[in-house]
């Protein structure tokens, strides 16, 4: 017999936003994902390993996920940091050689 109880229940909090970045490393392209959309609240900054802010991209409509084109991105490590309205999430990535 345990002396810590019985659960009851767990309760998830589905609410919970995450962001989520793929494929990484990459030489042509990331995308961001979260489990709900992003919204024309949601703001991205992409940063080189300089702490330099390299890319703004301002979401203007509900999408499920966001493409971003690393064509003009020198090789290196980016940090992605994204706004979705009080809350920031943080992603790195690696751009590779073509």
């Amino acid at each position: 017999q345990s002396s810590l109880g019985k659960i009851i229940a767990v309760e998830l909090n589905a609410k919970e936003h995450f962001v989520t970045l793929y494929p990484n490393p990459s030489n042509q392209y990331v995308r961001l994902m979260s489990n709900q959309d992003f919204t024309s609240a949601t703001q991205v900054q992409l940063y080189n390993s300089n702490g330099v802010l390299v890319k703004t991209i301002l979401v203007e409509e509900n999408i499920e996920e966001l493409n971003i084109n690393l064509r003009d991105f020198a090789v290196g490590s980016y940090t992605v940091k994204t706004i979705i309205g009080n809350q920031v999430y943080i992603n790195r990535f690696v751009k590779m050689e073509e």
